[in-house]
């Protein structure tokens, strides 16, 4: 899906990860960072991604944030995003 929000033409950087609730049920979060000038709202990435992938993939949070934090490795630190962004 991070390919997908990547030719979104607000976003420059993106990282999707999941966050299980209080009955284990995983729910889809996108960190992005926007394009300069450009500010995504939730209904616009979640109607991009349902009209390409449909809605079982459309993300149910969506966190605008300056950078995706890295690993050691170069990817996106998904766990470090979702202890700061879905707390």
């Amino acid at each position: 899906m991070e390919e997908l929000l990547l030719s979104h033409p607000a976003v420059v950087r993106c990282a999707v990860f999941g966050r299980r609730d209080e009955e284990s049920v995983e729910h889809v979060h996108a960190a992005v960072v926007p394009a300069p000038g450009k500010h995504p709202s939730l209904e616009d990435v979640r109607d991009f991604v349902t009209a390409r992938k449909g809605r079982l993939y459309a993300p149910e949070a969506l966190h605008l944030v300056p950078e995706i934090p890295l690993t050691a490795a170069g990817k996106p630190d998904k766990k470090l995003l979702r202890s700061r962004l879905s707390g």
